[in-house]
């Protein structure tokens, strides 16, 4: 019936086109488009509409209800606890480089020589000036004693005693001054000697020996870095300052003085080594610097302990707690600078270095958790698709919080863990429309069943097209 509808169609067109005149007729082009429009709606009169598509699948997931420990990270910069430039405090000729550049030096350890022989002959001279005016002062007492007895017997004027005490006096101040330049010129000839005043790792040598040093300016050496303990300088916003000694001064740990005081109590062990061994060296082990506080793991107060990360580093595996906090707040960009004390063990830790900071905030009870896979990003902000009882999209916005190892990140504000949220599918799912929910066993279930069959149709095919070559060839 549709065919003989289709053959009158066209026979009826014909005859139409043949009695058109040439000059009002139509363009081959758009009758050819008539045609093929026409065409296809005849050809879809009496067919059924397919059905509607099915949802589409995603997988879903709950969120995960833990204790966490809240942190934040920052980028920070490495700078040595204390950090001393070496340079010449007498003129001289460099006479020798006494260590290896690069390499740790003890407080009191020689490392430069500046000829001495000069600085040795005025300080012989300063001494023999000394035990001159040392002899003037004692004939000057003598003779003062002298008259002094000499003028009971009426035997010398009163003027002869006074000149002898004031011989006497000026016998005293040249000692003292005879003194005064001896004690320069010692100090003269000891600087020859340049020693390291701290602890540390020095660098290389500025100036080659047979150079003059000293002469117009305190020439520049080298530089000594001290490196263990070692602090990690970093900017935070104030928001996150504030109530970071807020939540301190919650808990009653002062800024500061407790975490002094945690680092006495956690490293007693480690300062009595260290002081036994500063004896060794004849080392005053008052001038040892203090040793960071390592967080405690299992204490649940690690409000302003710290771990940082190096840049070849996955993991933040150098503890440390903040010992400073800035007292102005950076107009320009809201920040406060604060400061970590790391105790830098292994020295690994280098000035200069750009490192990630972690500070810890202390642990949150029962956080809400979701994958951070599931998250997406609008004008709006952060959010996830949640599906309600009819498994129907919704978006919702969320609020972040700290991101774990595990690949999970805490969800502030938004969810209250009881939801059903989509992992992966983000894509395919659209807001108000519903979806096919699968959990991540089932996906992997389904998928393994489309393997094996699609691994059970493909040795058919291959037999199937090797009989028809085998019959063409036959043929």
């Amino acid at each position: 019936m549709r065919l003989d509808r289709f053959s009158l169609f066209h026979s009826g067109l014909a005859t139409t086109l043949r009695g058109i005149q040439p000059a009002a007729a139509i363009r081959p082009v758009a009758l050819l488009i008539a045609i093929v429009a026409l065409s296809t709606v005849l050809n879809g009169c009496g067919e059924k509409q397919p059905p509607p598509p099915a949802p589409p699948q995603v997988t879903v997931a709950h969120p995960i209800v833990r204790d966490v420990v809240n942190y934040a990270e920052f980028t920070g910069t490495v700078r040595a606890v204390s950090s001393v430039e070496i340079r010449a405090r007498v003129s001289g000729r460099l006479e020798s480089v006494e260590f290896t550049p690069g390499s740790l030096v003890k407080k009191g350890q020689l490392l430069f020589v500046i000829e001495r022989e000069g600085y040795k002959a005025a300080r012989d001279h300063a001494a023999a000036v000394l035990q001159s005016a040392q002899a003037e002062l004692a004939s000057a007492r003598s003779d003062e004693e002298r008259i002094s007895k000499a003028i009971e017997n009426n035997a010398v004027s009163k003027q002869d005693l006074d000149q002898a005490i004031a011989r006497r006096k000026m016998a005293e101040a040249a000692v003292l001054s005879a003194k005064a330049e001896l004690a320069a010129k010692e100090l003269d000839y000891s600087y020859t000697l340049v020693r390291s005043p701290i602890d540390g790792r020095v660098g290389r040598n500025l100036v080659d020996p047979g150079n003059l040093v000293g002469s117009s300016e305190r020439t520049l050496l080298t530089t000594v870095n001290q490196i263990q303990p070692i602090y990690v300088y970093f900017d935070a916003p104030e928001r996150m300052v504030l109530d970071f000694l807020s939540e301190t001064t919650r808990r009653g740990v002062p800024q500061g003085a407790a975490n002094a005081k945690n680092a006495k109590a956690e490293n007693a062990k480690a300062e009595n080594a260290k002081a036994e061994k500063a004896k060794e060296n004849a080392v005053d082990p008052a001038d040892s610097a203090q040793t960071a506080s390592p967080p405690d793991e299992g204490d649940d107060n690690q409000i302003g302990h710290t771990l940082v990360r190096l840049a070849n580093e996955k993991t933040f595996m150098h503890k440390g707690y903040i010992d400073y906090v800035d007292n102005t707040v950076d107009p320009a960009t809201g920040t406060i600078e604060l400061r970590a004390l790391l105790a830098n063990e292994q020295q690994s830790l280098f000035p200069g270095l750009f490192v990630r900071i972690r500070v810890l905030g202390g642990t949150k009870k029962d956080a809400v958790l979701v994958d951070e896979r599931s998250v997406g990003t609008d004008l709006g902000g952060k959010y996830v698709y949640v599906l309600d009882e009819q498994n129907n999209v919704e978006q919702r916005y969320i609020t972040l919080g700290a991101k774990q190892e595990d690949g999970n990140i805490v969800v502030e504000e938004g969810l209250d863990g009881q939801e059903t949220y989509i992992v992966n599918g983000m894509l395919r799912a659209r807001p108000g429309f519903p979806v096919t929910p699968m959990t991540e066993e089932q996906m992997k279930a389904q998928a393994a069943q489309q393997k094996q069959a699609a691994a059970t149709i493909a040795p058919s095919r291959r037999r199937g097209g090797g009989t028809r070559a085998l019959e063409g060839a036959t043929s």
